[in-house]
This record gives C-alpha cells, sequence and structure tokens, in this order.
C-alpha cells in the first residue's frame, strides 16, 4: 500500500481545523482531534482519522447539547440531540462518573447521537476516576447470524475498564464481529481491496470488493452472535432504541454506560481485604502471570489486551509522525480548506 509520512502535530492541527472549520468551537474539536488522532497513532486506523470524513455532515445534523428525558438518583436517559459522538460519549461518563460517587453505580443511556469509533477512551476515563466501567452500544447492521447472510445485528462493541491504582488502567475493548464495517469506508478511500476472508456480499460469497460488501459474520460463531445479541437488547430495547433490521441510521442506536465506583466497594466488608490496595495487587499479579505464560511460539510474550496499541501509539509519539495513505490526507486536507 503506497503512504506518505506526515508530523503528527501537522495531522493534529489539520484535524482541529476540520472541526472548526464546519462548526465545532475550538475545545470541542480539539477533543475529537485528539479522540481519533489517538486511535490513528494506536494503529486503529478503522477508527481514526477516517472519522473525520463523515464529522461535517454530521455537524449539520447536530440539534444541540444531549438532553435529559428522566432522571433518577444513579439513572439517567438522555436524548443527544444528534450530537457528536466524542462530545455526547465524554458527557455521558462525566455524568455516570459523577453519579457512581454519589450513589456506588451508575447507569447512563443516551440515543439518538453520531457515532463515536473506540471506547476505549472513554472506558479509560471511567478507570481514571476510580470506577468500574462498562460501555456498550449497537453498531448499525452489519453481522449475519451463525450460517446467514442477512445483516441483522450490529458489530456491537462492549469495553470493559478497570481501575489500577498506581498503573495504567486495565481496559478491554472488543467488537462482536469479524471485521469492523468501518474496514469497508476505509478500503473504499483508499481505492484497495478488503482482506480477504472477512466479508460476504448479497450472496453469501466472500467479497475483497468494498461495493460489495454486505454483511459480516460474528467471532467465534454462535458464542459472539449470542453476545451481540445480547448487547442489541441491552442497549436497544432498554433505552427504547430500533433494533436490527429496524434500524435506519446511526441516531437510531443506542449506548449505554455503566459506572461502579470502586471505593464504594474497598470501603465495606472486611472480607474485601485492603481495597485498593489489595485490588491493585490482585490484578498486577494476574498480569504477570499473563506475561510469563509459556508461548507456543518462545519469540512471543503474553499481553494483556491494549498493551500492543499502546505500544504502536508510544513510538509513534516518539518518532513524532504518522504513516497516512495519500488519498485520506488529500480527502482531509480538503475538509480543512472548507472543502467537500
Amino acid at each position: 500500500m503506497t503512504t506518505i509520512t506526515i508530523p503528527i502535530e501537522d495531522a493534529r492541527q489539520v484535524a482541529i481545523r476540520i472541526g472548526v472549520r464546519h462548526g465545532l468551537m475550538p475545545p470541542e474539536a480539539t477533543l475529537v482531534a485528539e479522540d481519533y488522532l489517538s486511535a490513528e497513532l494506536s494503529g486503529i486506523r478503522t477508527h481514526g482519522l477516517l472519522k473525520l470524513i463523515v464529522l461535517p455532515a454530521a455537524l449539520q445534523k447536530r440539534l444541540g447539547a444531549p438532553l435529559p428525558l428522566w432522571e433518577h438518583e444513579a439513572l439517567m436517559m438522555l436524548d443527544g440531540q444528534r450530537e457528536i459522538g466524542p462530545l455526547a460519549a465524554r458527557m455521558c461518563v462525566d455524568r455516570a462518573i459523577t453519579k457512581a460517587k454519589t450513589h456506588g453505580i451508575a447507569f447512563v443511556g443516551v440515543r439518538n447521537i453520531s457515532r463515536y469509533g473506540r471506547l476505549a477512551p472513554y472506558g479509560e476515563r471511567l478507570a481514571r476516576a476510580g470506577c468500574i466501567g462498562i460501555i456498550a452500544n449497537q453498531g448499525g447492521l452489519a453481522i449475519a447470524p451463525p450460517a446467514g447472510i442477512t445483516p441483522v445485528l450490529g458489530a456491537n462493541p462492549l469495553c470493559l475498564a478497570f481501575p489500577r491504582p498506581n498503573g495504567e488502567p486495565l481496559v478491554i475493548d472488543l467488537s462482536t464481529s469479524n471485521a469492523v464495517w468501518s474496514e469497508v469506508i476505509l478500503a473504499d478511500v483508499e481505492g484497495r481491496e478488503l482482506p480477504p476472508n472477512y466479508f460476504m456480499d448479497a450472496a453469501g460469497v466472500m467479497t475483497t470488493m468494498p461495493s460489495a460488501a454486505y454483511s459480516v459474520d460474528s467471532f467465534a460463531g454462535g458464542r459472539g452472535f449470542a453476545l451481540a445479541l445480547a448487547l442489541e437488547v441491552l442497549c436497544g430495547a432498554l433505552l427504547g432504541a430500533r433494533l436490527g433490521r429496524a434500524v435506519r441510521d446511526e441516531y437510531d442506536l443506542g449506548y449505554v454506560f455503566i459506572a461502579l465506583h470502586a471505593e464504594a466497594f474497598w470501603a465495606h466488608g472486611e472480607d474485601i481485604g485492603s481495597g485498593a490496595t489489595a485490588f491493585a495487587a490482585t490484578i498486577a499479579t494476574l498480569a504477570e502471570d499473563i506475561h510469563h505464560a509459556t508461548m507456543r511460539d518462545p519469540h512471543l510474550r503474553g499481553r494483556l489486551p491494549g498493551e500492543r496499541s499502546a505500544a504502536t501509539y508510544r513510538t509513534a509519539q516518539e518518532s513524532g509522525i504518522l504513516t497516512i495513505h495519500p488519498r485520506l490526507w488529500e480527502r482531509l486536507t480538503h475538509l480543512a480548506e472548507g472543502n467537500a
């Protein structure tokens, strides 16, 4: 694949300019830019700067800041008013943190927002505030049932995040599909074929053509489909969002943010041990077991979820440059100049 290298700061400024030129205030544009740039630098290109391509259209549909539909102690439901996904997600996380610190637990639901890409940054925000975080949302139509062709569920992602006192949070962020649909969009923008054996066409034949992609399998067969189904019900039916084939666009989807304030658990019960210290020590021991596990390939080392992308991010930051496809960079610079 043909690529070019550019300074990270150039990419950051282009991303911010896209947001500001198309309607965001500078602080808002900076938050959105950092979210997508972080994904790009972590090697998660499907959730990186590519997301900026649809930002201008999403901003045109924006109605205002999310509004509470109802609220009761630890519970809250919001109408997102078509807010930009990263801004809406950050707001929901902050509401969940506040409620969890008061009630020990919080559940914040929102619908009618644009998609926000990775869940990991918001799980990490919960964990750094001392909360165990559970984040999930519907992903739009993508997953076919086992041995099926018709997409009936979203590639519904799930994130679990755990605070580690005196250490980096443990964040687990996964999709329930074998491949994320953003891969189709990225391949189309870059003018290349899709990876083989991931996407099906409307006849159920595996395809590498972005224009022919119709559906994707869940990971781990029926087990992945069952998890995707559970998340569809949790984030859709519970929140009054649309489900399955009734979904028309991203504004029909539901998003869930759950926070458990760890201090509330550490402060009660002698069986908990010594609270934060015991919690951190237990996770540290488990991490060491994983790191030192015997591997089938002796050149490999056991890894915790997120460690590879974190290493990729650090390497990119140290180099000060990122690698990007010239067609994508051209699209982004045009948007920064105010062109569609």
